[in-house]
């Protein structure tokens, strides 16, 4: 059962709205305030929370931290999956909020989170966040004609001082918050392939796991790709790919696996003149060979990983935990434009626009664990996500939605998150079959629209209905 999330304000009316805001943001799946309010008087009381200064970002994190810490106290292994997206909320020149920088896409406006998602290591159940990180881009006061000097200028800067920081300073704080775990892996892609992270971050605690970005010197003279690229396969096997929206279909892939120890040296460019001027890493070649994939479209994972790698198992769960990485493109997915839609927020201000983005994500991920509870693999509880009433219009939408055969019937223990999430997923349009594919977030969400309806013509009838 997932921790309980206590909201101390000093106020406990300041408390009861903010557990009715992301009560509201879950259930209707939205972060329109008049859409999740359902009343002018909620509407303005929730603008009111918005605003209010004891209801602060950091304040939202805490307590999602906790939330996660309570979590993860009985837990021996956890992965820690990091990756950064950008929130766009300004996308013409027509509109320009103040406090918001540029993207990406320059005419773009808005800001970036970088979360970390928690993940128990053994069964993938998602357990919460361990830290959130965001910032704005500066506006370019002046241009610079000598984009060579530019780019040297940057590179001399100390990693404290750049934007790829953000890798290590959630590392960092993910060891410092969760401390009391006895495993915690990180993983990540290219981006996080910085040799201050590798000096600094992996302990007996913490391993990471990273996608190579850059072809390194080894201590022995050599490159890490041509030292891959000379070893033979030293096993082949099927693995599953999820689906990246605009980047990969979902399929079943054949791979190819070599891996060796390698010494990556520091670079020249690197500030910190510690000891520590070669690392000890293990490094592993995933080359696809699906023959009806065309060779440009396979995936080629150069992984590296302080992980010790004695044996084909080992190796093998490196490559499973580095798979897991689609988890956090689906929680940018679900807190997007196929989910609570973010970005569509009308808020005026940034700092109250970054406020929602933060509890639009925590939500979000809410939303994933129900998501995964549809199959009844992990043992959490309705009232991870529902409330008490909630439970009572459930169990009345259970009779009506289960068939007259075993097929059809919730197959779930009654009370657990797996039997409410069965029941929403039916809402949503499901219809219930093994031999169906599972239910997915948008199926949920669809689901959780229609309950939010239900509900709100149940909690009418409550209130007219003569004793």
């Amino acid at each position: 059962m997932l921790a309980e999330v206590k909201f101390s304000y000093g106020d406990l009316r300041v408390d009861n709205l903010v557990k009715k805001f992301y009560q509201s943001i879950l259930e209707k799946c939205s972060i329109c305030i008049r859409a999740i309010a359902g009343s002018r008087k909620n509407e303005v009381a929730f603008h009111r929370l918005i605003k209010n200064s004891k209801f602060n970002k950091d304040k939202i994190l805490e307590e999602a931290v906790c939330h996660s810490q309570g979590i993860a106290k009985n837990i021996d292994h956890i992965l820690c999956i990091q990756d950064t997206t950008e929130l766009m909320f300004d996308t013409e020149n027509t509109r320009v909020r103040e406090g918001l920088g540029p993207l990406t896409v320059s005419y773009c406006k808005g800001f970036f989170l970088h979360p970390g998602l928690l993940v128990d290591a053994s069964n993938y159940a998602i357990l919460g966040v361990s830290d959130i990180i965001h910032w704005v881009r500066k506006e370019k006061t002046k241009r610079v004609p000598e984009d060579k000097k530019r780019d040297m200028s940057y590179k001399k800067l100390p990693i404290e001082k750049k934007e790829s920081y953000r890798w290590l300073k959630l590392a960092e704080n993910t060891k410092l918050r969760f401390s009391h775990v006895k495993r915690i892996t990180i993983i990540a892609d290219r981006e996080s392939d910085i040799y201050e992270e590798w000096d600094r971050i992996p302990n007996k605690q913490v391993q990471l796991i990273t996608r190579a970005s850059r072809d390194r010197n080894l201590s022995d003279g050599t490159s890490l790709y041509a030292k891959l690229d000379e070893r033979q396969p030293s096993f082949n096997y099927s693995i599953n790919l999820s689906e990246i929206t605009g980047k990969r279909e979902k399929r079943n892939a054949n791979i190819s696996v070599s891996y060796t120890s390698v010494k990556i040296l520091r670079p020249q460019n690197y500030k910190n003149r510690s000891p520590n001027e070669s690392i000890l890493l293990n490094a592993i070649l995933v080359k696809e060979t699906t023959e009806t994939v065309l060779e440009k479209d396979r995936i080629v994972w150069r992984l590296l990983t302080t992980h010790t790698l004695n044996e084909v198992n080992e190796v093998r769960q490196i490559i499973t935990w580095y798979t897991k990485r689609w988890l956090i493109e689906q929680l940018f997915r679900t807190l997007k434009t196929q989910g609570i839609n973010i970005e569509s927020s009308q808020l005026e201000k940034a700092e109250s626009l970054l406020k929602l983005s933060i509890a639009a994500l925590i939500t979000a991920v809410k939303t994933m664990q129900l998501v995964q509870a549809r199959n009844g693999l992990n043992n959490r509880e309705l009232d991870d996500v529902f409330t008490k009433e909630d439970e009572k219009i459930l169990e009345k939408l259970n009779v009506k939605l289960e068939g007259k055969t075993e097929k059809q019937k919730n197959p779930h223990k009654k009370s657990s998150l797996a039997w409410g999430g069965w029941i929403i997923a039916r809402l949503g349009g499901w219809m219930g079959y093994r031999c169906e594919r599972p239910p997915g977030p948008i199926t949920m969400k669809r689901g959780l629209d229609f309950f939010q309806k239900i509900k709100f013509g149940w909690m009418l009838e409550e209130d007219v209905c003569i004793p």
